[in-house]
């Protein structure tokens, strides 16, 4: 489960212990019984964020979109949140996760 705060702040808890995916973004934690900060997004003000089987996409106030869990195909596995910008100079506008992929509309390259 991943919940939002009003003040851009994602939270996570849950079960992650049978399938490892990562989609709770606390690195090696997959059993978190209370909700809890997810630290790599720490100084960035989330404002949107989406969950697909067994991984997450969010998008912060400047653009930047991450993404953590088991993606198929060309997206690895990864427990903490990755940010496009700085992996692939992407800026977004708005994200959403579907049950298999993610789809990502980007407003511009980053400079």
């Amino acid at each position: 489960m991943i919940c939002a705060s009003s003040e851009g702040i994602l939270y996570s808890f849950g079960d992650d212990t049978k399938t490892r995916s990562g989609v709770l973004g606390l690195g090696e934690a997959y059993f978190q019984s209370f909700p809890t900060a997810i630290q790599a997004l720490a100084g960035h003000r989330m404002v949107q964020v989406s969950v697909g089987v067994s991984h997450v996409s969010a998008l912060d106030a400047t653009g930047s979109i991450f993404l953590w869990g088991t993606g198929n195909g060309v997206q690895r596995r990864t427990s903490v949140p990755v940010n496009l910008r700085t992996e692939r100079a992407l800026l977004g506008s708005q994200v959403l996760s579907s049950r298999n992929g993610t789809i990502i509309v980007t407003s511009k390259s980053a400079s």
